[in-house]
């Protein structure tokens, strides 16, 4: 989220293999976009930080980030170049932590010639700017998807999902996926298709109601039903069971049934 709020057009995550091991050394997430001005930076690292960036989702808390790196790894650094060639670094360590007692224990400065040849070699595209965070101390033990191959896969379908709508044109915005250090191991995320959850095109002959918009807390959204009989819903089997299951209880309800699904 933070990528594309910083106007990125293209996300490279890199999930890094030990050699000759199958464990993950460390995860890469690049982008373009314009990068973090030192505030911001440093404010971001606070817990539940107000950088003024986000209006809703958890980054609005300041702990989607943090949280998010922390229960990767152990440990996170961020390197950023903004579009004024401001060049920073930040770093933050869940054992530093722990031995102060729990304090943050932020390490910070301008970036170094090093550092700056770490973002030239993994910033998509040649970009000049941008931000990657890189974190280290993978939770190995902790996933299912145990190699980096494996764990490319099973993220790209999560990306696919999540990021659906937001990928509609590679041209403007993408996001790749590299399972180990090889090139043909480069995966283009590829949004899903339409999810259909109710079944406007399973049930054609229900009843669509009209739109509705509701207000709360000052966003809002719009959803639709659909009645569906039980008659209807037995014309269509080995569909998403709709609620119409065999009780007592339930065979005597109403035949008209209600199915929502938020758009």
């Amino acid at each position: 989220d933070n990528s594309f709020d910083a106007d990125s057009k293209h996300v490279l995550i890199k999930i890094i293999n030990k050699p000759n091991e199958k464990n993950i050394k460390e995860i890469v997430i690049a982008d373009n976009g314009y990068g973090v001005g030192i505030d911001i930076l440093l404010e971001s690292m606070r817990l539940a930080a107000d950088t003024g960036q986000r209006t809703n989702g958890i980054g609005k808390f300041g702990t989607g980030m943090k949280s998010a790196a922390f229960n990767l790894g152990r440990k996170f650094i961020m390197y950023t170049i903004t579009e004024a060639g401001e060049a920073h670094r930040v770093e933050m360590n869940i054992d530093t932590m722990m031995a102060n007692g729990g304090m943050p224990g932020i390490m910070w400065g301008p970036m170094s010639s090093k550092d700056k040849k770490y973002f030239a070699k993994h910033v998509p595209d040649k970009s000049e700017h941008g931000t990657i965070i890189k974190i280290t101390g993978v939770k190995n033990d902790d996933r299912r998807a145990k190699t980096a191959s494996a764990y490319r896969n099973k993220l790209v379908k999560r990306l696919a999902v999540t990021y659906r709508d937001m990928l509609q044109n590679p041209a403007h915005r993408k996001i790749t996926v590299m399972g180990a250090m090889k090139a043909n191991s480069m995966q283009l995320v590829e949004p899903t298709a339409e999810i259909d959850p109710i079944g406007w095109e399973m049930y054609p002959a229900g009843r669509l109601q009209p739109w509705t918009t509701v207000g709360y807390k000052g966003s809002s959204f719009q959803y639709r039903v659909m009645f569906i009989s039980k008659a209807m819903a037995a014309e269509y089997p080995g569909q998403p069971d709709m609620g119409f299951g065999g009780g007592s209880r339930q065979s005597r309800r109403a035949t008209s049934q209600i199915g929502y699904s938020f758009i």
